[in-house]
């Protein structure tokens, strides 16, 4: 289920991404952050799925077991998703934005966090 343009619509196929944790203020090395943001077809390649996006906020569900209990990063770590991803979404272009997000358990029992974005 996503939110697209504020109404609630099934998606066929959620988005699946991989990301590195990592800062790109650290060469995508160490960190909590997001580095290397791709959309992965192949489910057992994904580290999380997009499970509901409006014009202000993305929720990823992490599809693996993970420890963290947040995650951060600073004003010029912007991640831009590739203009493909952000179509699919209902988007010309998504941006999400750095800051400190704590993530919280999803009804699935796995990690989410949601993050806020700026859209067009």
């Amino acid at each position: 289920m996503g939110t697209f343009y504020g109404y609630s619509i099934e998606l066929e196929k959620p988005p699946h991404i991989s990301f590195d944790l990592a800062r790109p203020k650290h060469d995508c090395t160490r960190g909590i952050w997001i580095c290397n943001f791709k959309a992965e077809v192949d489910l057992q390649k994904s580290f999380a799925t997009i499970v509901d996006i409006t014009n202000k906020t993305l929720t990823l569900r992490f599809n693996q077991p993970i420890s963290l209990t947040e995650m951060f990063g600073e004003d010029g770590e912007e991640v831009v998703l590739d203009a493909q991803l952000a179509s699919q979404l209902g988007y010309s272009s998504i941006v999400i934005v750095p800051g400190r997000y704590k993530l919280s358990s999803s009804s699935e029992g796995h990690k989410q966090v949601v993050l806020n974005i700026r859209t067009r």
